[in-house]
């Protein structure tokens, strides 16, 4: 084979890797979007509480509302991972909280960094460490 047909034949290669991982980037963003739309709306703590902790999520930002302050965070998801993953950064605090989530209809379960620090692997809460939550949808999202 001569070095010409062997470039040719590399550069197909090269071609189709490249593609095959734009279609897979693709398929992800596609996956992600239509994860995002079902989180769309308003969620309360589930819990028995004084307290009442809502959030609503408005793209891939999320109003938090406790005890009459509120808080914009940013989030990002991956929905193909598993367990699906979430990051959050609060606009006050600035740090990066790492998660995991579920999303079962209208209840939403997330386990998350307390501080900065190694994503949760499992829904457990750890003291010092992880957080786990149970939020319920309280208005249905917009069709």
């Amino acid at each position: 084979m001569s070095i010409r047909a062997l470039a040719a034949v590399l550069s197909l290669l090269v071609a189709v890797s490249v593609s095959a991982q734009e279609q897979d980037k693709q398929r992800t963003q596609e996956i992600n979007n239509q994860e995002l739309e079902k989180l769309q709306g308003q969620w309360a703590l589930d819990a028995a509480s004084d307290r009442k902790m809502l959030f609503t999520v408005k793209g891939s930002e999320y109003t938090f509302e406790l005890d009459g302050r509120k808080e914009k965070i940013a989030f990002t998801i991956d929905a193909t991972s598993e367990p699906k993953a979430i990051d959050r950064i609060g606009t006050l605090s600035g740090i990066k909280r790492r998660g995991i989530y579920t999303l079962n209809d209208d209840t939403l379960t997330i386990c998350s960094t307390i501080r900065a620090g190694a994503r949760p692997t499992e829904f457990k809460a750890k003291e010092d460490e992880f957080t786990l939550v149970v939020w319920k949808r309280v208005a249905k999202r917009d069709k």
